[in-house]
C-alpha cells in the first residue's frame, strides 16, 4: 500500500486506525524529557572542551578524538538497542539507558585525566544511544498516525532544548562552579527522570504482521519491500549527522575564537539552539501533511543556507546570527530524517528500524563531523569554511528522497 505522501506502508493495524492512547501526552511528554537530558548530556562536554583544553594541556585533537569516540559508542548503543527494544519493550530499554548514562554523567565529575574522562564518556554514550530510539519508537506509539512525524520532530527538537538548556546552565554554573557541575545536573535530571517514565509510561501492544514474517531483526530492513527506503534513509541520515555534529560539537569553540567571554558565548549558542527547536516542529508539521518531500525541500534550503554562510561577517554579532539560521536549517532537516523511518516501517519494527538506520549514520556521519572539527581547529583553519564542503551531500540527499518519494 502507498500513502499519497509517497510514504511506502505496510497493511495498516486496526490498533492503528482507531488509535486512542489515554497516556498519550504523558508518554510523549516524558519521551521528550529523555531527550532533553541526552542533548544536555552530549553537548555540555562542548563547554567544558575548551576548559580541559586549558587546565590539562590536552589539544583540540585529542578532544575531538573524545567527541568522536563518544559517537561511536553512542551508535554502538543505538544499533544494539533497536531490536531488543522490539522485542522485549521500548519502555524497560530507556528506563535503564536513563539510569546508566545518569550514573555514567555523574562520575565524569570526578574524573582526573583525559584516559579516565575517556572511559567514562564511553559509557554514556553507549546508554545516550540506546535511549534515542527507545524513547522516539514508545512515543510515537502513544499517537495516531497523523501526528507521528509532528512527534518524531517533537522528540529531536527536544534534544535541542538539552542543547539549549547546558548552554544556560554553563553560563549560570561553569564560571563560578567549573564545568564538573554541568555533569552534576545533567546526571541528576536523568536518574530522577527514570521514575516517572516507570510509573506513567504504558508499554504498547504490538501486533504482527504476517506480511513481514519475523520482523525483529535487521535483515527485516532490507526485505525488498523495503530496501530502497532503508538505503535512501541511511544516506540521508548520514549526511545529516556529519553536517549537524560537526556544527553543534564545535559551535562552543567556534564562538570562542571570536569572544573569550565564557557567558555570553553560551548564551549566544543557546539563542542558535532555540532556532533548532522552531526547525524541527516545521519539519514535522510539514512531513505529515506532505511526506518526504516536504523533508527533501528542506534539505535543499539547508544547503543553500550552508553554502552561503561561507561569507559571514566577520564580527561576533554576525556570526551569530549565521549560526542562528545554520541551527534553524540543519536540526529541523535533522529532526525530519529522524521523523522518516515512523513513517516508512509499521509500529512492530519501529525500533528496530530507527536504532539501525540512527545508529549506523551516527557511526559515520556523527564520527566525521566532529574530527574534521578537531582538525580544523588544530589547523588553525576557518571552521565555517568547511560548510560548502556538505552543499553538496546536503542536495543529493534532497534529491534521494524526493526520487523515492515520486516512486513509491
Amino acid at each position: 500500500m502507498t500513502s499519497p505522501a509517497g510514504v511506502q506502508t505496510i497493511t495498516p493495524h486496526l490498533s492503528q486506525a482507531r488509535e486512542s492512547v489515554p497516556s498519550a501526552r504523558p508518554a510523549v511528554a516524558l519521551c521528550a524529557l529523555a531527550m532533553v537530558a541526552e542533548g544536555f548530556d552530549t553537548y555540555s562536554v562542548g563547554y567544558a572542551a575548551p576548559i580541559i583544553i586549558r587546565e590539562w594541556g590536552a589539544s583540540p585533537t585529542m578532544i575531538g578524538n573524545l567527541f568522536a569516540a563518544s559517537v561511536v559508542a553512542s551508535a554502538i548503543g543505538t544499533m544494539g538497542i533497536g531490536v531488543i527494544a522490539d522485542r522485549f519493550g521500548r519502555k524497560p530499554c530507556l528506563i535503564v539507558a536513563l539510569v546508566v548514562f545518569g550514573l555514567a554523567t555523574l562520575i565524569t565529575a570526578h574524573v582526573a585525566n583525559m584516559a579516565e574522562l575517556a572511559a567514562v564518556r564511553i559509557l554514556s554514550s553507549l546508554a545516550l544511544g540506546a535511549s534515542v530510539p527507545s524513547a522516539i519508537a514508545l512515543a510515537c506509539d502513544a499517537v495516531t498516525p497523523s501526528r507521528r512525524a509532528a512527534t518524531a520532530a517533537l522528540l529531536s527538537a527536544s534534544i535541542a532544548i538539552g542543547i539549549v538548556a547546558s548552554g544556560l546552565a554553563a553560563a549560570a554554573l561553569v564560571p563560578d562552579h567549573g564545568w564538573q557541575s554541568l555533569m552534576y545536573v545533567g546526571g541528576l535530571f536523568a536518574l530522577v527522570l527514570a521514575l516517572p517514565i516507570l510509573k506513567l509510561v504504558r508499554e504498547p501492544v504490538h501486533e504482527a504482521t504476517a506480511a513481514l514474517g519475523p520482523s525483529h531483526n535487521v535483515g527485516a530492513l532490507f526485505a525488498p519491500v523495503y530496501r530502497r527506503a532503508t538505503l535512501v534513509l541511511l544516506f540521508v541520515m548520514t549526511t545529516i549527522y556529519a553536517t549537524s555534529f560537526f556544527f553543534n560539537f564545535w559551535l562552543p569553540s567556534l564562538l570562542l575564537r571570536h569572544d573569550p567571554d565564557m557567558q555570553k558565548v553560551a548564551l549566544a549558542n543557546a539563542l542558535a539552539q532555540t532556532f533548532s527547536l522552531a526547525g524541527a516542529l516545521l519539519t514535522g508539521w510539514a512531513m505529515d501533511r506532505n511526506g518526504l518531500r516536504a523533508l527533501a525541500a528542506i534539505f535543499a534550503v539547508t544547503a543553500i543556507v550552508l553554502t552561503a554562510a561561507v561569507g559571514l561577517p566577520g564580527s561576533f554579532v554576525g556570526l551569530v546570527l549565521g549560526c542562528c539560521c545554520i541551527c534553524l536549517c540543519i536540526n529541523g532537516a535533522f529532526g525530519g530524517a529522524l521523523a522518516a523511518p515512523v513513517q516508512v516501517y509499521p509500529q512492530e519494527m519501529r525500533a528496530t528500524a530507527l536504532g539501525f538506520t540512527i545508529g549506523l549514520a551516527r557511526l559515520i556521519g556523527g564520527s566525521l563531523g566532529p574530527l574534521a572539527g578537531g582538525w580544523l581547529l588544530a589547523w588553525n583553519l576557518p571552521t565555517i569554511a568547511v560548510a560548502v564542503a556538505f552543499g553538496p551531500f546536503l542536495l543529493l540527499s534532497a534529491a534521494a528522497l524526493f526520487l523515492y518519494a515520486r516512486r513509491a
